[in-house]
């Protein structure tokens, strides 16, 4: 989806609306990346969210901790403005900055965090791109803080990859049928399918949908400093990554 799509209020509405019908394994991730967060409960603490969108998971943040604060970091001005309204309730202790994940947030945090988390947004980065972010979220981070990335990942056998694809898209078709995905996002889904069977063409006609290998990416994460990367789970077309400072 191009950077103008996500910018449109009617598919921000339409993917708040369906998000946890969109991608199967969407609150088992929430709760595995609450098992990876290095505080407790009753611990006052800072949380980044790249790629935030709407802020369901924020909103889960706030509520589980109650002394975190948490900043959502998001390019589209349409998701920001659901996300804001969401966590009204939580004051001050959500804030928001609306940033593309390839400019320079880190240089607009108020604080250094404690984690900083990504859910299904990295893998629109190219590989260069996601060295810079990688390297950004180390500095980002606190000493003794943690990078989690729940994401879409590359699977190096093609055609098995190809037939998860075919698969989850087959999942959400019947959805579709059924009524439970808004048809603003039709078009959206279509190009998805289209991005996904064509991964294996060069980046020119991948337009914004490079994912990675988690070997891959761990490897990237080794490289920007972090320790310890590695792979906590992993399901069809989904994985967890994790790394300390």
């Amino acid at each position: 989806m191009s950077e103008q799509g996500w910018n449109q209020q009617e598919i921000a509405t339409g993917f708040d609306q369906a998000a946890d019908i969109l991608h199967p394994y969407y609150h088992v991730l929430h709760d595995k990346l609450f098992e990876l967060f290095p505080f407790k409960e009753k611990d006052s603490a800072v949380v980044v969210d790249l790629g935030g969108g709407s802020g369901h998971f924020a909103r889960k943040v706030l509520n589980e901790f109650p002394k975190a604060t948490l900043i959502l970091i998001d390019q589209s001005e349409p998701f920001l403005n659901i996300a804001r309204r969401r966590l009204a309730p939580f004051g001050d202790r959500a804030l928001f900055l609306c940033s593309n994940l390839q400019d320079n947030w880190l240089s607009k945090l108020p604080e250094k965090a404690d984690i900083v988390v990504s859910m299904s947004a990295i893998h629109h980065l190219t590989d260069q791109e996601k060295d810079t972010l990688f390297h950004r979220s180390y500095y980002a981070l606190k000493e003794g803080g943690r990078f989690a990335n729940t994401d879409l990942f590359y699977e190096e056998n093609v055609t098995y990859f190809k037939e998860l694809v075919r698969n989850w898209m087959a999942t959400i078709k019947q959805a579709q049928q059924n009524g439970r995905i808004p048809k603003q996002l039709d078009k959206l889904l279509l190009e998805w399918k289209t991005q996904m069977l064509a991964v294996t063409d060069g980046e020119a006609n991948r337009r914004n949908f490079f994912p990675q290998t988690p070997d891959k990416q761990i490897d990237a994460l080794a490289g920007s400093s972090f320790k310890h990367p590695k792979m906590t789970w992993r399901r069809e077309l989904w994985a967890l990554l994790v790394a300390d400072k």
